[in-house]
């Protein structure tokens, strides 16, 4: 059918098939056109990168690299997740975001800002909630430390 239609605007463009077809083909929006690829340092120093498509949460992707995510030298690693303060059963991680990228983001408000002191060993002006961080374009290529948790003070 999209052959047919491409065929049909070439007989009135004067274009040949092909060219019209290359160019519909090409205007399509592609899945990898909105992949947003995030380099992620843990704790340990380590670093590790992850893709997830523009419009995500980085918490998501974050529990689904979880496993990637904890340092396989320290058998006493604190998971990269942990219960957040804002209740029980809630999973939430702490990241520090480049300056350039917490420009283009929202401010934290109060009660991030508390989730923030309460879960993070060290709290840095950049530090944000992971649930409170949607992957965008300019996120593409950035770099994120995933803060040290202190999921015992939750509990």
């Amino acid at each position: 059918m999209l052959a047919a239609a491409a065929r049909a605007a070439a007989r009135a463009s004067g274009a040949s098939a092909a060219t019209v077809w290359r160019a519909a083909a090409s205007s399509a929006p592609r899945v990898a056109d909105h992949i947003v690829t995030v380099h992620l340092v843990l704790p340990s120093g380590e670093r590790r990168a992850l893709r997830g498509l523009e419009g995500d949460g980085l918490l998501p992707l974050l529990v689904e690299n979880a496993d990637s995510l904890v340092d396989a030298a320290n058998a006493h690693a604190v998971p990269p997740v942990a219960l957040s303060p804002a209740g029980r059963g809630a999973a939430d991680a702490v990241v520090e975001v480049p300056n350039e990228v917490v420009a283009t983001m929202a401010p934290a408000g109060a009660e991030e800002e508390a989730a923030v002191a309460e879960l993070a060993a060290r709290v840095k002006p950049n530090s944000r909630l992971a649930s409170a961080v949607t992957l965008r374009r300019s996120f593409d290529g950035a770099t994120l430390a995933l803060a040290e948790l202190r999921p015992w003070a939750t509990l």
